[in-house]
């Protein structure tokens, strides 16, 4: 799993299984913040910031990288598929605040050429009447379809161009709002993993505190779990068969039985209550994908929405699936055979689809 996961779509992050697993399996949490000393992160964030596990992300410090033209090419032309019988000028109903340095700082109009991201945008944005200045401290107001377009976008290339990072939430539609789901093409070919029930995460009553502090004294022991999901993935991604899929699931599936007992001695001992939460992780496709649909097809399901599963526990299962998603383009090399995305939850409400079944080997 990679180091650094960044939130989306908001700033701030509700404390919640999610964030509690995050705190506890990867290195660092991000948001994207406006600006250095914004005054209104959570108290959460701000003690994780403390504790050197939050880092904000400053859109500003991309723009200055020489890459910066492909995310005003890229939201540029998003813009212009809006209908254009849809009224896309400032209205009262339909407006959202966003700071100035999300999009653009004056500061830096001298530094940058004027085909870069923050000018392009900006003075577009401007001269189509789409945002309206309403305060001298940075504030505008825009159509909040085009707050969300602009945030999808910079989210995506800032993932892209981090090395170990990727993008996670606690919802689908949030992740289906990045790597859209695509008609039926090899090139867009994703594996799906899902452990239902098979990832233990501190339980709402165990404070932040106690979590970080547990973390530090089982750093090992987490980074070893941390490494046994990553090589999951990476040999599913490369599967060139049903029958080598088959294989890696029950390898690990053993492996991962005897961590949980090892894990459920290591959170007792330390006094950290627990329950079994679910992970959903989506690996770019060198192979597996292909294995995925032959073992779907030979079963009789429908290979883009299937999960094929193998039990795992009394409760747990850890399922394998294949869908259509456009992500090529929006995700770093180094997440070649690793997750690029994740989704972490109490239970599995929220981590499958309605269409999507679970078929139990």
């Amino acid at each position: 799993m990679p180091q650094s996961i960044l939130y989306y779509p908001t700033i701030n992050i509700d404390d919640s299984p999610w964030l509690r697993s995050v705190i506890l399996y990867w290195d660092e949490i991000c948001s994207i913040v406006p600006y250095e000393d914004y005054p209104n992160l959570s108290p959460e964030l701000l003690y994780l910031a403390e504790r050197q596990q939050y880092r904000a992300v400053y859109p500003e410090d991309f723009f200055y990288n020489a890459d910066s033209s492909e995310i005003a090419q890229v939201f540029m032309q998003r813009l212009r598929r809006f209908n254009p019988a849809q009224t896309m000028r400032i209205r009262q109903n339909h407006t959202a605040l966003i700071h100035t340095k999300k999009i653009y700082n004056p500061s830096l109009a001298t530094a940058i050429h004027h085909n870069k991201l923050p000018h392009r945008i900006f003075e577009h944005l401007l001269d189509e009447g789409l945002i309206r200045v309403i305060s001298e401290d940075g504030w505008i107001e825009m159509d909040k379809r085009i707050i969300h377009l602009y945030m999808r976008t910079l989210a995506e290339y800032i993932a892209k161009h981090q090395r170990d990072m990727v993008i996670g939430s606690e919802k689908n539609y949030n992740l289906d709002d990045i790597y859209r789901h695509t008609g039926p093409r090899r090139d867009r070919q994703v594996v799906t993993l899902l452990l239902n029930e098979c990832l233990p995460i501190p339980s709402m009553d165990v404070g932040f505190e106690y979590i970080l502090d547990f973390k530090e004294h089982r750093r090992d022991d987490l980074i070893a779990l941390r490494i046994k999901i990553a090589d999951f993935e990476k040999a599913l991604s490369e599967c060139d068969s049903p029958r080598s899929i088959e294989n890696e699931i029950l390898k690990f599936k053993s492996s991962w039985q005897t961590e949980l007992r090892s894990t459920e001695r290591m959170f007792s001992g330390d006094r950290i209550n627990f329950t079994l939460g679910s992970l959903r992780s989506f690996i770019q496709d060198a192979g597996g994908a292909y294995a995925v649909i032959q073992m779907a097809e030979a079963m009789g399901a429908n290979p883009s929405t299937s999960i094929i599963g193998a039990a795992a526990g009394i409760n747990g299962l850890i399922g394998i699936g294949m869908q259509y998603r456009s992500y090529r383009n929006k995700i770093n090399a180094a997440q070649q055979h690793n997750g690029f995305a994740y989704i972490v939850g109490a239970q599995q409400n929220g981590l499958l689809k309605r269409n999507e079944q679970i078929t139990i080997l």
